[in-house]
């Protein structure tokens, strides 16, 4: 691993997987941000990277026995440890193209360099020993539809890789496709991002019907465009408010 140098005096991240305590996170931040302005506090923090490029969908930091839960653990208890100001531990987005993407510590302390250089390390160590358990088994389209069609209770199909939260473009119809020819005929489907035929919908109004291509207009090497007939049951206009309770007003 390394020591990556940062510019900040002082970093608090937000670190729960779902990002759901951006609220009090940011609280914290504010209290050591006049704890560091009136010089009640002097941060000496530092940042440590391993070689690790995390997974993204075994990163559930409230999933009891996981493996980002059991890190999360070792860090909050860094945090009751005297002179310790905060210790962070990041995941790392794996669909990053930047140079220095992956999982990285950064721990905070009240002057001793030493000690936080020592607890980020340990974090990294840490997290090392743990980097088997984040590899999770997958279930391709099809078996998950054979899977779907056999059990008495729903089911939800996922496709953890197009997240729009995690930059993806939301409109990759590989599990619609795989549901349409295993032979779903009855289940929900999550929104496709296809500008092009939810245009075509609002134009055409209550009713109408037509014959589309959904999804995959970005990437077609991610999957390929699914041709369906449409029949517009609703439409809606205006803004979705995606924040989580803790955070609107």
């Amino acid at each position: 691993g390394r020591v990556c140098e940062t510019r900040a005096s002082l970093s608090v991240r937000v670190q729960d997987e779902p990002a759901t305590a951006r609220g009090s996170r940011g609280g914290e931040a504010g209290d050591r941000m006049c704890l560091r302005v009136n010089g009640d506090i002097k941060p000496s923090q530092v940042s440590y990277q391993p070689p690790l490029i995390l997974p993204g969908i075994n990163m559930a930091t409230r999933d009891e026995g996981g493996p980002m839960e059991k890190l999360m653990a070792v860090a909050y208890e860094m945090e009751k440890r005297p002179g310790v100001i905060n210790a962070n531990v990041q995941g790392g987005f794996y669909g990053s193209d930047k140079p220095h993407t992956g999982l990285t510590t950064l721990v905070a302390t009240n002057g001793d360099r030493a000690l936080a250089t020592r607890l980020a390390k340990e974090l990294v160590d840490r997290a090392w020993t743990l980097r088997h358990e984040f590899i999770v088994p997958l279930t391709s389209p099809e078996d998950a539809v054979t899977k779907a069609l056999a059990a008495r209770e729903t089911i939800l199909l996922v496709d953890e890789a197009d997240d729009p939260a995690g930059g993806s473009y939301g409109d990759i119809p590989v599990i619609f496709a795989a549901m349409l020819k295993g032979g779903i005929t009855r289940g929900g489907v999550t929104p496709i991002n296809d500008a092009e035929t939810a245009i075509r919908a609002h134009e055409g109004g209550v009713g109408r019907e037509f014959a589309a291509r959904i999804g995959g207009k970005h990437e077609a090497k991610y999957g390929r465009r699914v041709a369906v007939t449409v029949k517009v049951l609703r439409t809606e206009t205006g803004s979705l408010d995606t924040r989580s309770a803790e955070n609107k007003p």
